[in-house]
């Protein structure tokens, strides 16, 4: 998967009917803010059980938290992060993948800096649109109309 030399599978898969979705983990350290490569796939079993095919492949995000696939909206998220200048601010953001081609439909503007890194935990969504997530100094809490779960 991914990259040739750059790619690392760890804990991040999330299963769904025939459907793999697969995130790369090559780069990342747990706890430490480092770059570590993008990367988001979605692999299908062929009907036969023969084999199994990439769907697709998406290099736009970076996230070191395990991906969330919602059956209700068709979204795969991600807490994902952009790396900023200088090299102590980071953007963080709740991305929602499209399912079916893997196409970033919205990024959600979560918070800025180190200690709103997520260090390889999980986000996970509550009743009234509600994400919850452990960052380096507590819990991230967020609420927001715009997504649907």
């Amino acid at each position: 998967m991914f990259k040739p030399g750059k790619s690392f599978l760890d804990n991040t898969m999330v299963g769904y009917d025939k459907s793999l979705i697969v995130q790369n983990n090559f780069g990342g350290a747990f706890y430490e803010l480092v770059e570590y490569e993008p990367g988001l796939a979605r692999v299908d079993v062929r009907d036969d059980y023969s084999d199994c095919d990439t769907i697709w492949e998406n290099y736009t995000v970076s996230s070191q938290t395990p991906p969330r696939l919602s059956t209700g909206d068709g979204h795969v998220y991600q807490y994902s992060r952009k790396m900023g200048t200088p090299e102590d601010v980071h953007a963080w953001y709740l991305s929602a993948h499209d399912f079916e081609t893997g196409a970033v439909s919205s990024e959600l503007f979560v918070a800025s800096g180190e200690r709103a890194d997520n260090p390889m935990l999980s986000i996970d969504f509550m009743p009234e649109n509600v994400m919850v997530s452990g960052v380096r100094n507590g819990i991230l809490i967020l609420s927001d109309s715009s997504v649907q779960k």
